[in-house]
C-alpha cells in the first residue's frame, strides 16, 4: 500500500505550484518599517501605494492609478526589466532590490544602498538594498537609518535556542571548530 501512496502524492504534487528564489515575500513588519521610512523622506499623502508583485500576478497588467507609488518587493530575476518598465511609463517606484546587483543596471534611477538582512517569508535570507525614481537626479546614497531600523527589527525577534551539552559528548560544531583550527 505505500507504493501506492508514494505514486499519488507524486502524481498530486506535479500540479502544486514550485516555488524559486523570486518568492521571497516580505514580512508584514520590514514592510511597515520600508514603507514608514519612504513616507518619512517623500511626501506620500495624496499618493495610491501599489503592491502588484503576487502570485500568478503580472505586474503589467496591473492597473496604477495617476500618482500612485509603487512600493514592494518585485521579483529579483526579473528587476531590471521592471524598473525599464515602470521607468518608461513614468510609474513612481520604491523598490526591495538585491543588494550585490543594486548598481548593475544603467538607467536614471536612485540606488538606495542599505544592505541589511532582511529574512523573507519562505526563510531566505537577503541582504537588500532598495532602488526608486522619487528622490530626484541622485543616482546613490546610502541609507544607514533604514539599516539600523531593519536590523533591530531582525534583533528584537526571538533568539534561536542555545542547547548546553555535556563535556563527554561531541556535536558537528565540536568538528567544525576543530576543523576551522587545523586539528585533525
Amino acid at each position: 500500500m505505500k507504493k501506492r501512496q508514494d505514486d499519488y502524492e507524486a502524481f498530486v504534487a506535479k500540479f502544486e505550484r514550485k516555488r524559486t528564489s523570486d518568492d521571497c515575500y516580505t514580512p508584514p513588519e520590514v514592510y511597515d518599517i520600508v514603507h514608514g521610512w519612504l513616507g518619512e523622506q517623500v511626501d506620500l499623502a495624496d499618493a495610491q501605494i501599489v503592491r502588484p508583485f503576487w502570485p500568478d500576478t503580472d505586474y503589467r497588467e496591473v492597473e496604477y492609478p495617476d500618482g500612485c507609488v509603487v512600493v514592494d518587493n518585485p521579483p529579483f530575476s526579473i528587476f531590471a526589466e521592471i524598473v525599464r518598465w515602470y521607468l518608461e511609463r513614468g510609474v513612481r517606484f520604491f523598490l526591495f532590490a538585491q543588494h550585490k546587483t543594486i548598481l548593475g543596471l544603467d538607467a536614471p534611477y536612485t540606488r538606495l544602498v542599505c544592505g541589511a538582512d532582511v529574512i523573507y517569508e519562505n526563510g531566505a535570507a537577503v541582504r537588500t538594498s532598495f532602488a526608486s525614481n522619487l528622490f530626484g537626479d541622485v543616482l546613490a546614497m546610502s541609507v544607514p537609518d533604514l539599516y539600523e531600523r531593519l536590523t533591530a527589527a531582525a534583533r528584537s525577534k526571538d533568539p534561536l535556542p542555545r542547547y548546553s551539552y555535556p563535556s563527554h559528548l561531541l556535536t558537528f560544531s565540536d568538528l567544525a571548530r576543530c576543523a576551522s583550527h587545523g586539528v585533525p
